[in-house]
């Protein structure tokens, strides 16, 4: 379980991993605070884990992002509390709320090669 805490409200985001198949498939429903509305499909990871589909609907504008996370190779498997399938590591700051929740942070750090790749996920207004 992950729960982020979003800047300036101070509710609770609980950020359920679940893994499909072989650990493969990660579904993530994220229930944004004070709205109740549902964000599923953020984190799926596609034939051998190598390419992550991310769907993002931004709070108060509705719009779609598709296809922001790509890791490249294999191995890039996420499970739980921001921790990789097998080998234990951490990957931190995923995904944090700044402002009134409108931005994202995200930072993944790809498996095999160990390159960040920051700001990836980041919503415009309020």
């Amino acid at each position: 379980m992950n729960i982020l805490r979003t800047v300036g409200q101070g509710n609770n985001i609980k950020n359920i991993l679940r893994t499909i198949g072989h650990g493969m498939n990660i579904m993530n429903i994220l229930r944004t605070a004070g709205q109740g509305k549902y964000i599923k499909n953020i984190l799926r990871t596609i034939g051998h884990g190598a390419n992550i589909m991310n769907t993002l609907r931004t709070i108060g504008q509705g719009k779609y992002i598709k296809n922001i996370l790509r890791t490249i190779g294999h191995g890039a498997n996420i499970m739980n509390i921001l921790r990789t399938v097998g080998q234990g590591k951490n990957i931190k700051n995923i995904l944090r709320t700044i402002g009134h929740g409108a931005n994202i942070m995200n930072i993944l750090r790809t498996l095999g090669q160990g390159k960040h790749i920051k700001n990836i996920l980041r919503t415009e207004g309020h």
